[in-house]
């Protein structure tokens, strides 16, 4: 749909009304007397009747004087003059005279001279218009537009301002080349992408400043021809000269910086379309441009006579704005096999259905005897109606034939395509597929190192296929304006993996991988063609790695299934012995639910156990641990509590049935009497382990807690809360061989047990200081 914001349809509206405006001035002099020739502002002439230059006069001679006075009363002696009239004219230093008759200015001298600028400023403008509709918000679509708009203007205000007969667009000529040459030689440093060229532009802010001085020349040019208007004769003729020259100098410098920088960004990319858009560009600018600055700009500033009418130039311009349109719409692959290919089936099929016709009129008038059948409407009719019918099918077959006879090779490749993607729909082993799909592609395609990635891709290469959901080859991420900001590290990503054309494997919506593939063996580019189909080979590759994917889930399932029911009666070793009657009495583990209920905790840690650790072996560590912790485990469930976890050095249990604070007090010193009973059977020259124990009390979230990480969901059966973090901390304070408890559980306890009051303690992580005990 063809559509442009607001404020680039009021530019582009307001520089076509400047057009028309500088139109309408010419016109306005239609019928009034004119003196057979044009003249630049320095009044050299530019002979355009054939009898003015039978007269005497010839190209880039200059007007000295008008009937004895100056020349810039040209204009006011030639519309009062009752006959001819007499110019003094000088030719490399030769002063003549001339007379000539005036006649009237008609409009046909207007569209003769004129009317191919305006022809061209319109076709200018609305390819800009239609660049720029295509993507608005791209750079380089945008400085497209803004070229053609400034070229437009340029193309008849230079004309005017050096030829028409008041020269109205004098003063703003200078001003808009220098621009134009500017953003012309910008457009070109900036497109096709050269990231390279791009950074350093963007590091020394280039862009701004070329734009500044610009603006600064232009306007000083502008100004000196605006005061030489005013001057006499002699100034002006001498100024313009000076004001013209560096317009005029830009224009021929920005030629080879265009072009410099096309080689320059083909020879950095490297790549098959980059090579052919830079081609279009170059071919572009050395038969467009070229000829604008040969046959229509230098000849306007009468550097030298034109072999014909400056307006061929401007014609020939379009070729220019042309291969600029072209190579920055069509940024995906040029495909000359493809057209090619078209071109022949659809002559085929033309000459099929024609052939089709002149039979079925031959084999009528036999059969009915009726010459005049081929003249009935109802003939015609039944015959399309039948074409309709059939002309799907047939093209189908003519496309399959024209394969088979010109692109055998090409046939070959999409069948082995397609039966890939056929035979893929059956399989369920995910390394069969990338196998099968890896070999097919590459000696169907002929392609470097084709691979399949399952799993999300690196977020540069996302969000490449996240703006094009289809095959994106990385000459189209160079190339496409869509890409923007994302080109530069999708260009990376693209390197970095070697790829040439990445295509997404979709399901359902979701990416489950890419399809990568190097470059051709034959250094071709991917056609729009190879891409459609790749796409196809990438739906059913999508489709078949889902599929290997859940097959692999149910293989997986039914094997953690068995190795479960072998491991259940292992598994209950390592369960707390609470958690195993729960889970038995209530098999949905609803019974685990977290609920608040009054618990005591205990933590128990071993004293020097970093040290004991650096002198023994681990063998000789491990089984001294588990001498002692199990010794203690047998205290703690004569006891009713729950070991919650162990962790190398220390263990954490839960009371929470009956008197649970005296029962943990009551396991917390048999875990000391037990410990001096394994102390007495220790090797010689192992220090006896003492252990160091913290006892709390109080309201805990008492139940199962769920884990959830990248790894899966695990479930812990635990006692949290303060009440918790502060019996670890409690252990902390105590030293070898105590018992340090909060005031909550002296309170459990009673009077019967004896404590030490160690005062206040602020506790790490706890808000307020604690008055503990040391049983």
């Amino acid at each position: 749909m063809f559509e442009l914001p607001a404020r680039w349809t009021a530019v582009l509206a307001a520089v076509a009304a400047a057009v028309i405006l500088i139109g309408l001035g010419l016109a306005a002099d239609v019928g009034r007397p004119y003196p057979g020739f044009l003249s630049a502002p320095d009044f050299r002439v530019f002979p355009v009747d054939p009898d003015v230059r039978d007269a005497g006069l010839a190209f880039a001679d200059r007007i000295v004087s008008v009937d004895g006075a100056s020349p810039a009363t040209l204009h006011e002696r030639v519309r009062t003059a009752s006959g001819p009239v007499r110019y003094d004219v000088e030719r490399s230093g030769v002063r003549f005279s001339v007379v000539i008759p005036p006649r009237t200015l008609t409009a046909a001298h207007l569209v003769r001279h004129f009317g191919v600028y305006f022809v061209v400023s319109a076709l200018m403008l609305v390819v800009g218009a239609f660049v720029l509709a295509q993507k608005p918000g791209a750079g380089p679509n945008r400085r497209f537009a803004v070229y053609m708009a400034l070229w437009a203007l340029s193309n008849v205000a230079t004309p005017e301002a050096v030829l028409g007969l008041r020269k109205l667009t004098s003063p703003v000529v200078s001003l808009i080349g220098v621009v134009l040459s500017v953003h012309g030689a910008i457009l070109f440093l900036t497109y096709p992408v050269n990231p390279a060229r791009l950074a350093w532009l963007e590091r020394r802010r280039a862009i701004p400043r070329l734009y500044a001085a610009a603006a600064a020349v232009g306007l000083a040019t502008s100004a000196v021809v605006t005061v030489a208007s005013f001057s006499g004769p002699e100034t002006l003729a001498r100024l313009y000269g000076q004001s013209i020259a560096f317009p005029v100098l830009m224009a021929l410098a920005s030629f080879p910086v265009k072009v410099w920088s096309l080689i320059d960004t083909r020879r950095r990319a490297g790549s098959p379309l980059v090579d052919q858009q830079t081609t279009v560009l170059l071919a572009g600018i050395g038969l467009g441009l070229g000829s604008w600055l040969l046959l229509m700009l230098l000849p306007l500033v009468q550097v030298y006579e034109p072999a014909g009418s400056p307006q061929l130039g401007s014609a020939l311009v379009l070729l220019y704005p042309a291969a600029i349109a072209y190579a920055t719409v069509r940024y995906r692959l040029f495909d000359a096999t493809l057209v090619i290919r078209r071109s022949l089936v659809y002559t085929v099929l033309a000459a099929l259905v024609a052939g089709a016709y002149a039979l079925a009129i031959a084999a009528a008038n036999v059969v009915l005897a009726r010459a005049e059948l081929a003249r009935s409407p109802w003939f015609s009719a039944a015959f399309m109606f039948t074409v309709a019918l059939v002309i799907q099918p047939l093209r189908s077959w003519v496309q399959n034939a024209v394969d088979r006879t010109f692109f055998r090779e090409r046939q070959d490749h999409i069948r082995a395509l397609q039966s890939l993607a056929r035979s893929m729909r059956g399989l369920l082993d995910l390394e069969e597929i990338i196998r099968r799909l890896a070999s097919t592609i590459e000696s169907a395609m002929h392609v470097r190192d084709p691979r399949l990635y399952v799993g999300p891709p690196a977020p540069a290469l996302s969000a490449v296929v996240a703006t094009a959901p289809g095959a994106v080859s990385r000459y189209q991420v160079a190339a496409d304006p869509s890409f923007g900001p994302l080109a530069a590290d999708a260009l990376h990503a693209y390197a970095a993996l070697g790829a040439d054309v990445i295509v997404p494997l979709r399901f359902q919506d979701e990416l489950r991988g890419l399809l990568v593939l190097g470059p051709k063996r034959s250094e071709a580019p991917y056609t729009a063609e190879d891409l459609a189909l790749l796409e196809t080979v990438a739906d059913q590759a999508a489709i078949a790695v889902a599929n290997a994917e859940a097959h692999r889930q149910v293989v997986d399932y039914a094997r953690e299934l068995e190795r479960s029911l072998m491991i259940r009666s292992s598994l209950a070793k390592f369960v707390p012995r609470r958690v195993h009657e729960l889970i038995e009495a209530s098999p949905d583990a609803s019974l685990l639910e977290r609920r608040e209920t009054d618990v005591t905790v205990v933590f128990a840690d071993i004293s020097g156990y970093t040290r004991l650790s650096s002198r023994l072996t681990p063998d000789e560590l491990g089984a001294i641990v588990e001498r002692y912790f199990g010794a203690f485990l047998d205290e703690i469930v004569k006891h009713g509590g729950d070991v919650n976890e162990t962790a190398g050095d220390g263990l954490m249990v839960i009371f929470h049935e009956g008197d649970h604070a005296r029962a943990a007090a009551g396991a917390a010193r048999e875990i000391h009497r037990r410990a001096a009973e394994l102390n007495a059977d220790l090797p010689a020259g192992v220090e006896p382990l003492r252990m160091h124990i913290g006892i709390n009390s109080g309201p805990a979230a008492l139940g199962a807690t769920k884990i959830e990480g990248r790894a899966g969901t695990r479930w812990t059966y635990t006692a949290s809360g303060m009440t918790t973090n502060v019996a670890a901390r409690l252990a902390a304070v105590a030293q070898g061989g105590e018992i340090v408890v909060s005031e909550a559980t002296l309170a459990r306890l009673g009077g019967g047990i004896p404590a030490e009051d160690l005062g206040e303690r602020a506790l790490k992580n706890v808000d307020r200081p604690m008055r503990i005990y040391r049983l």
